[in-house]
């Protein structure tokens, strides 16, 4: 997953609003958001690690992943990233505990962002800073960066989802809608992560479309004030979709 758009406490009926797009290889096996036979999971899965972008719990908790753009400090023998909201869901009751009691072992993986929700709170953290945040009321942007680095597009997704709560417009097309943009951002805008300027411009949209890479998966997270949790996962490249509410 590379683009997680988040609010927080922003709207009177939905004090969760998540929208989110994983990005990955075409080519890279994956099954569609269902619960784990196993576990008591609902997420997609990486079927060549075995773990997930996103993960939610029976709980109501929830964990996501994105990774940190850096080929400099890419090791291809790493451990897998999606193991991190598997372990989440199943095992946290205390998310700055479980922050420590991982921290030496995430370590010795490839730069992330993680996003972990325990039914209440919103905690962000990173390997690359090794900071852990208790998120407040607001609205956040996740990709490859640090939280809120201001890359074009989690500007965009921001300013969207921000626009959209306040005409009271929440409906799973318009949601869907704001993670679907291809529009690529200038070149004067555009980070400079080593990939060079042409990576760089063709990863620059919230939703990425390239011949061999690109966004495959939206997911839309909504939790109003009864609890209720209302899932969409939507497969951008073939049109199908998968509704979840407990």
């Amino acid at each position: 997953m590379c683009l997680i758009i988040l609010a927080i406490d922003q709207h009177p009926d939905y004090p969760v609003i998540m929208l989110s797009n994983r990005d990955e290889f075409y080519y890279r096996p994956a099954a569609p958001m269902h619960w784990w036979t196993d576990q008591d999971i609902l997420a997609g899965q990486d079927i060549q690690a075995g773990g997930t972008w996103l993960a939610i719990g029976k709980n109501k908790q929830m964990a996501a992943v994105t990774n940190y753009r850096d080929l400099q400090r890419n090791d291809p023998n790493a451990p897998s990233r999606g193991q991190i909201p598997v372990d989440f869901v199943n095992n946290a009751t205390d998310t700055p505990s479980f922050i420590t009691a991982h921290r030496e072992i995430w370590s010795g993986m490839n730069g992330f962002n993680a996003l972990f929700y325990d039914g209440q709170t919103f905690y962000w953290y990173s390997n690359i800073s090794d900071e852990a945040v208790k998120l407040t009321p607001g609205i956040y942007g996740i990709s490859n960066a640090q939280l809120d680095t201001p890359w074009p597009k989690v500007l965009a997704g921001k300013q969207r989802l921000q626009a959209a709560i306040q005409n009271n417009d929440l409906t799973p097309e318009l949601l869907v809608a704001i993670m679907a943009d291809t529009h690529p951002y200038d070149e004067e805008r555009l980070p400079d992560t080593g990939v060079g300027l042409e990576m760089e411009r063709m990863l620059s949209p919230i939703c990425i479309v390239s011949p061999v890479y690109g966004s495959r998966v939206t997911t839309i997270i909504t939790r109003n004030t009864q609890g209720v949790l209302n899932v969409l996962e939507k497969d951008i490249l073939n049109g199908s979709s998968r509704t979840f509410t407990f």
